[in-house]
């Protein structure tokens, strides 16, 4: 119940600063921009510093977009899911210069979006632990169907977790992922990989999940 009361605030929050913080930024740079141009034509000095609070302000419109789009990762179509692990497999690798791939041969459309949030929840738990603990350089991560079940995988070459934790973690952010796992009919393993590092492995039974084939 915390964890959707949680996801409930967060989308909340992330919905606010799209619709709210972004647009008023974006209005405020336009703004900026017609002095700018008023002051360039005038030949002033100022245009120069306008032009810096210009940049500044479409700095600062991406960032708030970032992080509405942390909040709310997944959009309220069945493309979500893949297009959010994509985009989590970018800003990885731009934010902590590791190598890390998204990859689902076979679109995968998941019409549920709660139920989307959680599988990509567990992905970014997933990521974030193998950067943070594990110190991986290289993540992988993949979304198929098989039997009617859907799989993510998320793999990394880091230092891997000790013997006595595989499978059996209790930190809690294994503990969540489980958990979310669960509330999804499914199941989440956590063990060593081939890659030498870490393999976390959730596999869950929707029934709107596009199975175009067997594919593993």
């Amino acid at each position: 119940k915390i964890l959707e009361i949680s996801e409930e605030e967060q989308q909340r929050i992330g919905q606010d600063i799209h619709d709210d913080l972004c647009q008023q930024l974006a209005a405020i740079g336009c703004l900026a921009q017609v002095v700018q141009q008023k002051l360039k034509q005038a030949r002033s000095g100022e245009a120069g510093s306008v032009s810096e609070i210009v940049r500044l302000i479409s700095q600062a419109n991406a960032r708030a977009r970032e992080m509405s789009r942390g909040l709310v990762p997944v959009v309220l179509d069945s493309n979500g899911l893949m297009a959010a692990l994509g985009e989590l497999a970018s800003s990885t690798e731009k934010v902590f210069r590791v190598s890390c791939r998204f990859w689902c041969d076979t679109p995968v459309h998941v019409s549920d979006n709660k139920a989307a949030t959680q599988l990509y929840r567990i992905a970014q738990e997933a990521v974030g632990n193998a950067i943070k603990h594990s110190h991986a350089d290289r993540i992988d991560i993949s979304l198929t169907t098989s039997a009617g079940n859907l799989r993510l995988c998320i793999r990394d070459n880091g230092r891997g977790i000790p013997d006595h934790r595989a499978g059996k973690g209790t930190g809690m952010g294994l503990l969540t992922m489980a958990h979310r796992a669960k509330m999804l009919g499914g199941q989440l393993t956590v063990g060593p990989d081939e890659m030498s590092g870490t393999k976390v492995d959730c596999t869950v039974p929707l029934p709107d999940a596009a199975n175009a084939g067997d594919h593993r």
